[in-house]
């Protein structure tokens, strides 16, 4: 965080070391305050300092309130993202649906789905198998064998 706040000089509430709420995924219920949105990441369950009775995780992170959204394993994952800010780099541009495999974090190894556009510089990526912990900001790199075909950065 205090990298992001010195390279950015923001003074925005994701980036103040403010009092902001965790909230129960399902019913909004307030948990307490935490350390800033910067702190987190989707999928993270260490380091919550929650005693929930059982694991959580972060299923969802809201820059725009400073939100940490806390929910159970099975919400972490999801089948489909969108993405913008495309670039195609083995295809001149997407004109239906292709069957690619997707990778949505340099450490994921990878899982099949469908990619198809949904606007100008929008795709919909539709997983084969629900996938852990879909993060908006982040890139996904679609292939095809070992030819990368494009990437984009994931939205929702």
């Amino acid at each position: 965080a205090t990298f992001s706040q010195q390279a950015t000089r923001l003074t925005l509430p994701a980036l103040q070391k403010v009092t902001v709420s965790l909230a129960l995924l399902k019913d909004g219920t307030i948990l307490g305050p935490h350390k800033g949105i910067t702190h987190y990441t989707v999928g993270q369950r260490k380091g919550l300092n929650l005693a929930m009775g059982h694991p959580v995780f972060v299923t969802k992170i809201c820059p725009e309130t400073g939100d940490v959204v806390i929910g159970e394993h099975e919400d972490v994952f999801a089948q489909e993202l969108i993405c913008n800010r495309i670039n195609f780099m083995a295809i001149p541009d997407l004109d239906g649906k292709l069957e690619v495999t997707a990778k949505i974090r340099y450490s994921h190894k990878g899982a099949p789905c469908v990619i198809e556009k949904i606007g100008e510089d929008m795709v919909k990526c539709t997983f084969k198998e629900p996938v852990r912990a879909i993060t908006p900001g982040q890139a996904v790199v679609f292939y095809d064998g070992e030819y990368v075909v494009g990437g984009g950065t994931i939205v929702s």
